[in-house]
């Protein structure tokens, strides 16, 4: 399978050794299982800002390297994820890199559609809206997640839809947001899966046996997503 611009020095096909089918699936780690919202809180000033109207975090969060950075792009080779033309932003990865994101998006379905009390991820994706205070996060929890979760499953139908050919042609304003959000929930997945919380976990989860392939695909999706932003935000 052509993964074109995956390649790096000495591996050319990055996710070759990658076991797709179970790339996102929740491995036991020495940890307890996730809190309810705003468990074990104390109570406090209601004015603490909650999460985005998205569902993602804001600052201060458990932390994922913001697209853009240098060390989310491929190690070598040119990606082309996206390409503006005179009708809109159209698809640019090859088939190959169509398969694998395909792949990583249905695999993303199956943990928005599992259990996601028991998957800590659900801290990452829908986090605490008020820290200091449990009842407020509580209520708030109970009016917003279902929501949010039914907008985080349509953005990756919408995603796969596009990978998979069942869309085509130039991507209309709503299709590009699902794109972001849903590239970002893949991001905060597999961070979650890597143990990346901070800086440090972050830098040592690239050298770690067990990010092999793993933070690779971490990587290639950040710049992924940082090419969509420059495309989009591009001269039109």
């Amino acid at each position: 399978m052509d993964h074109g611009g995956l390649g790096r020095p000495g591996q050319p096909h990055v996710l070759r050794h990658v076991r797709l089918p179970e790339l996102l699936r929740l491995r036991a780690r020495a940890r307890g299982p996730p809190h309810a919202p705003g468990a074990r809180r104390r109570s406090g000033d209601r004015r603490d800002r909650g999460p985005r109207g998205d569902g993602a975090p804001r600052r201060g969060d458990a932390r994922v390297r913001a697209a853009g950075d240098r060390r989310a792009r491929p190690r070598s080779g040119r990606v082309i994820p996206f390409v503006r033309r005179r009708d809109g932003v159209h698809l640019g990865l090859s088939s190959g890199e169509r398969s694998v994101l395909a792949s990583l998006v249905e695999q993303l379905q199956q943990v928005l559609g599992g259990d996601l009390d028991e998957d800590p991820v659900a801290t990452r994706m829908f986090p605490v809206a008020y820290p200091q205070d449990a009842e407020a996060s509580e209520e708030f929890a109970r009016y917003t997640r279902s929501d949010l979760l039914t907008q985080k499953t349509t953005n990756a139908g919408v995603v796969l839809a596009w990978l998979t050919g069942a869309r085509d042609g130039a991507l209309e304003p709503e299709d590009e947001q699902a794109w972001l959000r849903c590239l970002t929930d893949l991001r905060l997945t597999i961070a979650e899966r890597l143990g990346i919380v901070d800086a440090e976990t972050e830098e040592s989860s690239s050298g770690g046996s067990t990010g092999v392939g793993l933070r690779d695909v971490y990587d290639w999706l950040g710049y992924v997503q940082e090419h969509l932003v420059t495309t989009l935000t591009s001269a039109r």
